[in-house]
């Protein structure tokens, strides 16, 4: 009977060969997944990183914007400030038109007054002239003269001033003197902002890289004002007008002395009993009109060099004790404390017109800004009141 042998080796080098083969097939095949799962990974992990990446520039976008809007906010503040001072501008305008306004009225219509009454009393006097005195009756026609003379001008005067003054005073507050002035002042407040910041910008387009006003400039202030009229057009005429009517109220007392002497010359006791009854108003109008014409003609120092032009009580009219003062950070921190300082009297220049248009950026006067204030300065610091400049601008204040 025939057989072969099984070579047993071989059968078992062969089963171990072929599950090795189908091991190694379903490993290549478990990598092949491996593979394609890990290029899936690194395909959405890269999907992930330009997503993160686009996620930061929106972060950096809307920071940039946030930075824009907080600019723009600085900006709308203190041009809300500016407003404000604007309208205390106007209020104080109004003020002084209306001040002003009713003491020419006043004086106009007591000069009418003491001139009506001279008038009528030189046309009523019924004396029988030919046993008067001639040097009397002279010295009655030249006071009731001089009486009439003098008051009719002061009215005229003072009526042809309070007319002027009823119409110019409103042209200092118009619209075009109000856009002027909150242009010059979101100018200023733009030219404020850090110059190296790249992210600060004017309307939204512009970058601020250079400020626009120097570091030591004060702040825009109107330089037309109602007081700056009245000093250089009308105090002068003003002052005239005073001093005739004094003089005319003079004169009027002095013609109701020499009438009384004329209309009671039978009677001497009568006669000097009137004339020192006169005598005494002439000596009571007289003490209290040396103790207000001081204060009523005194020198107002002028408008334009003042903060939003107002005016201040000058060092010629006897007042050296009134103290000046310089409001820090004007007028974006006019809340806080003044330093007392001494200043001199600044007036405007032979040239200069006072009643050009347009706004002071005059120097600074209280120095330089300390390294905290430049600190504050730079990083853009804001307060309640906005923000913050470099320098204060000159108040008078009068005891």
């Amino acid at each position: 009977m025939g057989s072969s042998a099984i070579d047993w080796p071989e059968v078992v080098q062969a089963t171990i060969t072929g599950y090795d083969a189908q091991a190694s097939y379903q490993w290549r095949e478990v990598e092949r997944q491996w593979r394609k799962e890990d290029m899936r990974w690194r395909e959405e992990e890269r999907t992930k990183l330009q997503l993160d990446v686009a996620q930061m520039n929106r972060q950096m976008e809307w920071r940039q914007e946030d930075r824009r809007f907080r600019y723009a906010e600085v900006e709308q503040r203190a041009v809300d400030n500016a407003r404000y001072l604007w309208l205390r501008f106007v209020e104080k305008n109004r003020r002084e038109v209306e001040e002003k306004a009713q003491l020419l009225r006043l004086m106009s219509e007591l000069s009418a007054l003491i001139a009506g009454f001279a008038v009528v009393g030189i046309l009523e006097f019924n004396v029988d002239f030919d046993d008067t005195s001639e040097p009397l009756l002279a010295l009655f026609a030249a006071f009731t003269a001089l009486t009439v003379g003098l008051t009719a001008n002061s009215m005229i005067v003072c009526a042809l001033m309070h007319a002027a003054v009823l119409r110019i005073g409103k042209s200092f507050v118009g619209e075009v003197e109000e856009a002027e002035f909150m242009r010059a002042c979101l100018a200023y407040a733009r030219g404020t902002a850090p110059p190296d910041d790249p992210f600060a910008r004017n309307a939204g387009t512009t970058p601020v890289n250079k400020p626009r006003c120097p570091t030591d400039a004060a702040p825009p202030q109107p330089r037309r004002n109602f007081n700056t009229y009245w000093v250089h057009r009308c105090e002068e005429e003003w002052r005239w007008s005073f001093r005739m009517f004094s003089l005319g109220v003079a004169c009027f007392l002095s013609s109701l002395a020499c009438s009384f002497a004329i209309k009671f010359d039978g009677s001497d006791a009568t006669r000097w009993l009137g004339i020192a009854l006169i005598g005494s108003a002439f000596l009571y109008w007289a003490f209290n009109q040396r103790q207000f014409s001081d204060f009523l003609l005194r020198d107002e120092q002028l408008g334009a060099t003042t903060w939003l032009g107002q005016a201040g009580e000058g060092k010629r009219g006897g007042d050296d004790g009134a103290a000046n003062l310089v409001m820090q950070d004007q007028p974006w921190c006019w809340h806080n404390e003044p330093a007392a300082v001494e200043l001199e009297s600044r007036d405007t220049s032979p040239g200069e017109s006072v009643l050009d248009g347009g706004f002071t950026d005059g120097s600074c006067t209280s120095g330089r800004r300390s390294a905290q204030d430049m600190a504050s300065a730079s990083s853009g610091q804001m307060d309640e009141g906005g923000l913050r400049s470099p320098n204060g601008v000159a108040v008078h204040v009068p005891r």
